[in-house]
C-alpha cells in the first residue's frame, strides 16, 4: 500500500518514461497481489492501453483474465486467456493461459446442465 502513491506518482511526472511503464506494471501487479479483482482489471487495461508494445503486456493481459475470473467473469476471462495464447503464443503466459483455460473447461463440464427460464420451456 505505501508504493502505490509512489508508483502513482512516478507515471504522473513522466508517463512516457520506462520509470512509468515499470510503476505503471508493479501497481497492477501490488493490487493482484492484494486479492483486489477490479483494481487489478482496471489498472493492467490501463497499463495495456498506455503501453502497448510493452514487455510486459501478455502477464498483464494474463492477470486480467485472472482478475476477471476472480470477478465471477468466466466469460471476459475466457476471452481474455484466448487473447493471451493467440496473441503471445511463444511465451509462458501464453502457456500459462492454455492451463487456466483448461481449468475453466473442466469447471465448465462439472456444472449441473442450466435448467431453462420460464421464457424458454417449450408447451407440453
Amino acid at each position: 500500500d505505501a508504493a502505490q502513491p509512489l508508483f502513482a506518482r512516478a507515471v504522473e511526472l513522466s508517463p512516457l518514461s520506462s520509470a512509468a511503464l515499470h510503476a505503471s506494471f508493479y501497481r497492477g501487479l501490488c493490487a493482484y497481489r492484494r486479492e483486489r479483482w477490479q483494481e487489478t482489471v482496471a489498472l493492467f487495461t490501463e497499463m495495456v492501453a498506455h503501453y502497448p508494445e510493452s514487455p510486459y503486456r501478455a502477464e498483464a493481459e494474463y492477470h486480467i483474465a485472472l482478475g476477471r475470473r476472480n470477478l465471477g467473469d468466466r466469460e471476459g476471462a475466457e476471452s481474455a486467456l484466448r487473447g493471451v495464447v493467440a496473441g503471445f503464443p511463444d511465451t509462458e503466459w501464453a502457456g500459462y493461459a492454455a492451463e487456466r483455460l483448461t481449468e475453466l473447461a473442466v469447471a465448465r463440464a462439472g456444472e449441473p446442465p442450466a435448467r431453462p427460464g420460464s421464457d424458454e420451456r417449450r408447451p407440453s
